[in-house]
Formats: structure tokens, sequence, C-alpha cells
């Protein structure tokens, strides 16, 4: 019976120890634990190494404090990193800090432990010894120890995702679907503005759905000058939120609108005509399932199990009505010619000094934004004693900007008949400001103009050839061989003129020539009219509609020119419309060529036309063109 006993006392004994030295092993591994570890422990001299200090199991981990390398030179750092990882059940969190250090001196070289505060107690990491070689003194550590210096890089904000609402659940209807997913707004940055103060309009479809979309109808903008921001093809679809939902949305077209005149105009809306498809799923898909089945559904494209069903639609976006106010005629400047936003005047004068008769050039420049293509060249003020002609303008603009920024620039050139010194005075240029309400007066720098008189230089002076008729012997002055060579070339050009003489037919007699009967009522035969738009027409028959709207374009705009009388640099829609209203052109006339203005515009942007809209554009061009 004793003997049981001590055996079962052994056991329980042994069966402690092993316990505790058990629950002593799970402890010792859960303690926190701060390394230093280095990548290369026999670098070449000048090779990069990397040293990481590490903790791992810590509950708080509170500033990693690094030595100071002494022997190195830091090449980056402190670099941080933290993570975690379960293994077989058992959660392991790390944080550490890494540097990218290089050699300077051979031999061993200590990297000493790193100081952190460790679940509430200082603790220092081990210290590492290198060995530190000759070898591989290039400096180049990415071919010898692996080691590139990484520079932090900031990742881009994740877009966000649109939920396509594609399902169609059993009790949905499809109509509620296309009601809440997808529509067609226009955007303007204002309802209220000056005369000649653009705004921006955008026409874009926001959708939820899978759709196809073709323009209907586009947007008809009567009363403004339009300048497109983008490019159709280089249009992206971009992702906002609309009423807490994301949509995707597709621009349609984004333009700068410039008002021609006061008053209240209507952006008409843009059509489409849209085709979306659905998938109607089974009685098995109820709405009832949770989250996990779900995702999983999606995951093993269950989901899309059922029947396609597809809806055709118009869609039309709301028309917006803007205000056009009128410029104020209190302290509108006398020079004033329609330039709204803000711009700086420069000059430039090429020479100051000239002769008398040279051509002297002066350059103007109006720089910054508005409405660039209503700015007519600044008045000029020359002295009497000059003779000046009609500039020469270049236009840069960016339409992709707003307002529409860029420069037009003015090359006058000009000549002085008499000498002396001539005071060329500043230009001025007016604008009116939107943004203050007020007009605004800038002028350029004035110039001081010298005109000397024109250097004058005969042939002989020139070259320096002094003649004396009066002991001036040509016998002396010409040789013998140079007489016989011209006499020689005499005789040849006789002996050819008697060849072809020769040669030649003799002439004939020439018929008696036909006598014209006298008519019994003699009609005068009236000269061909041209047609101006006969090329269009031809365009149109051919089904070539870029060509068409090009011929259109032109025709218009030639017959314009010649019954205005307009300067070709003068020549825009602003200064046509509003000499069409001040000579008292018919109101329809004038609606009728802003028509046809906006059409060929708009056609530069939209490679596909119906033959009716061509065909009524070629009515109306007909219309104004007879009108004119």
């Amino acid at each position: 019976m004793e003997f049981i006993f001590t055996r079962i006392r052994t056991c329980f004994l042994f069966f402690v120890a092993t316990l505790s030295a058990l629950l002593l092993c799970i402890a010792a591994g859960a303690q926190a634990k701060f390394s230093t570890v280095v990548n290369e422990t026999q670098p070449g001299l000048n090779e990069y190494i990397q040293v990481e200090y590490t903790v791992e199991n810590a509950k708080s981990v509170e500033n990693i404090a690094p030595p100071s390398f002494k022997n190195f030179r830091l090449i980056q750092g402190p670099i941080q990193s933290s993570g975690m990882s379960i293994i077989n059940g058992a959660l392991s969190q790390y944080k550490s800090i890494s540097y990218v250090l290089q050699p300077i001196v051979k031999g061993k070289l200590s990297i000493p432990g790193a100081l952190a505060v460790i679940d509430g107690k200082p603790v220092r990491s081990n210290t590492v010894t290198i060995d530190v070689r000759s070898t591989g003194g290039s400096g180049n550590s990415s071919q010898n120890s692996g080691i590139m210096p990484v520079m932090p890089r900031s990742w881009p904000a994740e877009e966000p995702q649109v939920s396509e609402e594609y399902i169609l659940r059993p009790g949905e209807k499809m109509s509620d679907k296309i009601k809440k997913n997808i529509f067609v707004q226009t955007d303007v940055n204002k309802t209220v503005c000056y005369e000649g103060e653009p705004i921006v309009a955008t026409f874009k479809l926001c959708s939820r759905l899978r759709s196809e979309s073709t323009v209907l109808r586009r947007p008809s903008l009567n009363g403004f000058s339009v300048y497109d921001m983008i490019e159709p093809e280089a249009n992206r679809p971009s992702v906002e939120s609309i009423g807490g939902k994301t949509f995707n949305v597709h621009t349609i077209r984004k333009t700068q609108l410039f008002p021609l005149q006061a008053g209240t105009f209507t952006i008409d809306p843009v059509e489409l005509t849209n085709k979306v498809s659905f998938l109607r799923t089974a009685e098995n898909h109820p709405d009832s399932r949770d989250p996990v089945q779900r995702f999983m559904d999606r995951f093993m494209n269950d989901e899309n199990r059922g029947e396609l069903e597809e809806q055709s639609f118009s869609l039309a976006s709301k028309p917006v009505s803007v205000t056009v106010k009128p410029l104020p005629e209190a302290g509108k400047p006398a020079g004033f010619n329609g330039a709204v936003g803000k711009f700086i005047i420069y000059s430039e004068l090429e020479k100051a000094v000239v002769p008398a008769g040279d051509p002297v050039t002066i350059k103007v420049q109006i720089k910054g934004e508005g409405n660039f293509t209503v700015i007519n060249a600044p008045q000029l003020q020359l002295p009497a004693a000059f003779e000046g002609y009609d500039p020469v303008v270049k236009e840069t603009v960016n339409k992709a900007i707003y307002p529409l920024t860029g420069t037009k620039t003015f090359t006058y050139t000009f000549s002085a008949r008499d000498t002396g010194t001539y005071k060329i005075p500043k230009i001025i240029f007016s604008y009116f400001d939107p943004s203050r309400a007020a007009y605004q007066t800038v002028q350029s720098d004035s110039f001081t103009l010298k005109v000397t008189a024109p250097a004058k230089k005969s042939f002989f002076a020139s070259h320096k050839i002094k003649i004396n008729p009066a002991t001036f012997d040509w016998r002396k002055s010409v040789s013998s061989a140079t007489l016989w060579g011209i006499a020689a070339a005499l005789l040849l050009i006789l002996v050819c003129y008697l060849l072809v003489r020769k040669k030649r037919p003799a002439a004939k007699t020439p018929a008696p020539a036909l006598q014209p009967v006298a008519a019994a009522n003699p009609v005068q035969a009236e000269p061909i009219k041209e047609e101006p738009l006969q090329n269009a027409r031809l365009a149109l028959a051919e089904g070539r509609s870029q060509e068409f709207y090009g011929e259109v374009n032109k025709a218009v705009w030639k017959k314009l020119s010649a019954t205005l009388q307009i300067p070709s640099t003068e020549l825009n829609k602003f200064n046509v419309v509003s000499q069409l209203r001040t000579k008292g052109v018919n109101a329809e006339v004038v609606s009728q060529l802003e028509h046809v203005l906006n059409d060929c515009e708009i056609a530069l942007y939209t490679p596909v036309h119906s033959a009716s809209d061509m065909q009524q554009t070629l009515t109306r061009a007909d219309a104004v063109i007879g009108a004119l």
C-alpha cells in the first residue's frame, strides 16, 4: 500500500513539474522581444547594409530611440513598419524601424542596440558586430548587398466604386429602377452674368445602370458664342456622389458660353435615347438573403443567373434660364470695344533708331482672361509724318480653362518719311471687370523714335572705282583677245538667226473672217451668277457632312464680309450681329444667321449628322444669304 502511495505521489510531482515547465515556456514565448537584425555581417567598404530594430509581442511600445551610428554614413531612415500574424490561433504583433547605412572604415565594427520603452519598461536590443572588408568599394549597394534606398511614396486615394443596379429581384419594377438610377442634367456655374461674361454649361449623363446611350438632339445655344472645353473622344467617365449614391457620370458636353447681348436666354435640353439591360432573378433569390450569402453568390457567379430584359427609352435634361445684364453706361471709356474680363497690356519697339523710309515695328500684346474674340486692335496714334499699315493679329487661347485664358498680339508696321525725333504715345486699352462691376483702363509704355537720314551710296563709290574721263583710254583697258571674242560671238548669233529663218514655213494667207449675222431681235448675253452654296449642295448630295458645314460656314462669312465691309481683323459674330441690328436688318434674319453659325461650330465636334439637320441648315443659310 505504501508502495502504491509512493508511486502516485511521484507521478503527481512529475505532472506538476511538467505543467510548470510548460507554463514557463508559454510565458517566455509570449514575452516581448526586442532584437537587432542586419542583412549582411561581412559587407564590403562603402556598400549598403540594412539594420532593423524589431519589437515583437509587446502590448505597448514607446519611443524606439536609435543609437549613434559611429563609423557609418546614414543613407536612409528611419523607416517604420508594423503588423501582426496569426499562427495556429496565436496572435503575434511586431513593430520595427530600419535604417540603411554605409560603412566608411574597414575592420570589425559594432552596431549598438536601440533603446525603447516596452510595456512600460526600458529595454535595449542586442549589439551586432560586422566585419567590413575592403572589397566592393564601388559604392553601388544595389549590385553587392542587394539594398536599394527607397523613397517614400504617397498612394493615390481609392476611387469609389459604383454599385450597378442591374438586378431585378422578385417584385421590383423596371420603371422604378430606371427612374431612380439614370438621368440627364445640365449644370451651369452661374445663372446671372454680364454681357460678354462667360458661364460654363456641363451636360452629363448620370447612371447606375448598364446602358447604351446616343445623343438624339443637341442643345441649341442661341445668343452665345460657344467654346467647347473638352474633346468628345478624350472624355472619360468619372464617379460622383449625388444624393448619397455614387453614379457613373459621362460628360456629354462641357462648354464656355459668352453672351452676345443682354436679356434672358434659355439653354435648351439635351436629349438622349437609351437602352438598358436588366437581369430578372428567379424566386430562389429572395431579398432576405444575408450579406455573406449574397457575397458568396456573387463570388460563385450565381447572382447572374436569370432572364435578360431590355428597355429602350428617351431622356432629356431640364432647360436652364440665364439672365444676362447689360454693361453699364456709367463710366464707359471712349475707346471701349466690348472686352470683358481681366487684362494687362505690353508693348515693344523693335528699333529706337531707323533711317527714313525703313519699316518700324511695334508689337502690342494683350494678355489675361475673357472674351478674346471681340478684342480689336487698340488705336495707335502715329505722328503725321508716318505712314502706317493694318496690324497683323495673332491669337492664342486655352479653351480648356475657365475663364478663357490666352494672349492676343497685334504687330503694327509703319515708316517715317522725314528725319527727326518723334514721340509715340502710350497705347490705352479699356475693359469691363465683372468681379468689380466696373470699367478698368490699362496702358502701355510710350516710345521715342529717332529717324535718321537714309544712307545713299553709288555703285562706283561702294566698289571704290574711280574713272577720269580725260585720261581714260579704252584701247589700253580692253585687250585684243577680248575684242576677237566679242566679234566671234556676234558672228555666231548672226549665223543662228539665218538658219532659223530659213527653216521657218511661209506664212499662210489668213482666211476671210466670218461676219456675224445680225439677229432680228438681238438679246444681250447676261453674266452667269455665282451660286454661293453650290459646293455645300454637292457635299450634301454626296453625304460629306463635315465638308458640308465647312462650305456653308465659308459662304456665309464671305457674304457677311462683302455686305458689311468689315475688315478681317474685326469679322466676328459679336460685331456682325451688332452691325446687322444697327442697320435694321429683320430680327428673324439675324436669328436664322445665329442658328447657321452655331450649327457650323457644333459640327466641328460631332462627326455624324443626319440628312434632315443638314438640309435644315442649308435652307436657313439660303435664306440668310438671299436676305443679305
